[in-house]
C-alpha cells in the first residue's frame, strides 16, 4: 500500500554520464516497441542511485506531508488536494474555492486502483435562488496484465457504455500504445509513444487527457522504465500531434528540462523545467 501512493518520491536509477550540467539527451534513434537497436544516451557507465522528490513541474509546485506523500499540487489557478483514506486515495482539483473534479480510487492489497469513480462540474443549478454546482458521476474498472501486473484496461462501469483505454506493452515492459474507444465502441483515438534507451527518471503518468490519469499517483503501476522520446496522438486516423523530446540535466543529475519539438518539422516548441531534491535517508520510502 505505501509503495503504491508514492510516485514522485522514489528511489531511480540515474547514469554518472548525465551528471554533467545541462547536459543534454541528443534524440538519438529510440528504442521502439519492436525492438530497434539498443542505443543508450547514457552510455554504459556505473549507475548511481540517489532517493528523490519531485516538487517543480512547469509551473507547478508539489508539495508532500510527514509520510512523504504527494498531498498538494498548485499551479497558481487550480488546486489539486491528495488525500489517503483507508484502502484508497481521493484527488481532488479546485478553482476560486470550488470544487470542480474529484477521483476516488478504491485500492487492492498491492495499492493498485481496481475501481474509481469520478465527479465532474458540468454546470449550475437555482436552489433557493441560489446556484449550486452539478456534478457528472461515472464509474470505471481497471484489469491489469496477469504475467506482468501492469495496466491493461480502464472500461466504463456503466451499463450500456462500450467506453475503454486498451494499453499495449513492447519489449522491457514499455507503453507502447494506448487505443481509446467511445462509449458505442468505436475506436477514435491512438497514442503510440517511443522511448530513448536511458533509465526513465521522471516516471510520469501518460497523458490522455483524463483527470483520473493525473501525473504523479502510482495507483495504476509502471507504465516504463525508459525515458520517453516521442508521442504520436491519430484521432480517427488522422495524425494530431507528432512531437519529440530532448532532455537536459542539473548538476545532481537530475532532469531539469524536457524540450519538445514538431516531429514533422523539428521546430522547437516549448520547455517545461522541472526541479527535484534529494530525500534525506529518514523520509526515503526505500524498505518500506
Amino acid at each position: 500500500m505505501k509503495h503504491a501512493l508514492i510516485l514522485i518520491s522514489l528511489t531511480t536509477t540515474i547514469s554518472l554520464s548525465s551528471c554533467e550540467k545541462n547536459t543534454t539527451v541528443e534524440p538519438i534513434e529510440p528504442k521502439t516497441s519492436a525492438g530497434a537497436r539498443a542505443a543508450s544516451a547514457a552510455g554504459d557507465l556505473p549507475a548511481l542511485t540517489i532517493p528523490h522528490r519531485l516538487i517543480k513541474h512547469g509551473n507547478r509546485t508539489l508539495s508532500y506531508d510527514e509520510k512523504n506523500r504527494l498531498v498538494n499540487v498548485s499551479d497558481g489557478i487550480s488546486t489539486v488536494e491528495y488525500s489517503y483514506p483507508s484502502g484508497g486515495c481521493t484527488v481532488k482539483t479546485s478553482r476560486n474555492g470550488l470544487m470542480v473534479d474529484e477521483v476516488r480510487y478504491h485500492l487492492n492489497v498491492s495499492g493498485r486502483a481496481t475501481t474509481f469513480e469520478t465527479r465532474k462540474l458540468i454546470g449550475f443549478k437555482t436552489v433557493n435562488k441560489q446556484q449550486q454546482p452539478v456534478y457528472s458521476e461515472q464509474k470505471y474498472t481497471a484489469a491489469y496484465k496477469p504475467e506482468t501486473g501492469q495496466l491493461g484496461l480502464i472500461s466504463s462501469a456503466t451499463y450500456d457504455s462500450f467506453e475503454k483505454y486498451a494499453f499495449t506493452y513492447g519489449e522491457n515492459q514499455t507503453l507502447s500504445q494506448i487505443k481509446y474507444y467511445n462509449p458505442s465502441g468505436k475506436l477514435v483515438q491512438t497514442i503510440t509513444f517511443n522511448y530513448y534507451a536511458s533509465d526513465n527518471d521522471l516516471r510520469l503518468n501518460p497523458d490522455i487527457n483524463e483527470s483520473y490519469m493525473e501525473p504523479y499517483l502510482n495507483v495504476f503501476g509502471s507504465f516504463s522504465k525508459q525515458l520517453l522520446y516521442s508521442r504520436k496522438v491519430a484521432v480517427n486516423n488522422v495524425l494530431t500531434t507528432n512531437e519529440y523530446y530532448k532532455y537536459k540535466y542539473d548538476s545532481k543529475g537530475f532532469i531539469a528540462n524536457r524540450d519538445r519539438y514538431n516531429g514533422l518539422t523539428n521546430a522547437y516548441l516549448d520547455t517545461v523545467p522541472f526541479e527535484f531534491v534529494t530525500i534525506p535517508p529518514v523520509l526515503s520510502p526505500l524498505g518500506q
